[in-house]
């Protein structure tokens, strides 16, 4: 993966997932909230760790997320599907940090 002003560019990515876009995710502005966006990256990461990581693995069930950074970069709308790019920026000795994009109707709206 490659640092984090680039990951808006879907080459980044070789592990993808999709999430629908509800109706119910729409703020009163007709835009999908920031929550729901939120919600999109959660999909993409445990889609992502489910993966990577072998299916018996008790470490499976045991990473959580200690930091969420969300850079909004357009608006998005219902209905349609968001694609979740996803991959492994750094390892440490307890942790890992993943970069992904959140793509809909082929734009990328969140890194």
């Amino acid at each position: 993966m490659a640092r984090r002003n680039h990951l808006s560019d879907r080459r980044l990515y070789r592990h993808w997932s999709r999430d629908t876009v509800r109706f119910s995710d729409q703020d009163a502005g007709g835009h999908v909230n920031n929550v729901a966006v939120v919600a999109y990256f959660e999909t993409g990461r445990l889609a992502f760790m489910h993966q990577a990581l072998p299916r018996d693995a008790a470490t499976a069930r045991r990473f959580v997320a200690a930091r969420i950074d969300v850079h909004y970069l357009s608006e998005s709308h219902w209905p349609g599907d968001v694609e979740i790019g996803c991959g492994v920026l750094a390892v440490g000795n307890s942790s890992i940090r993943l970069g992904a994009g959140a793509f809909k109707d082929g734009a990328c709206v969140a890194t």
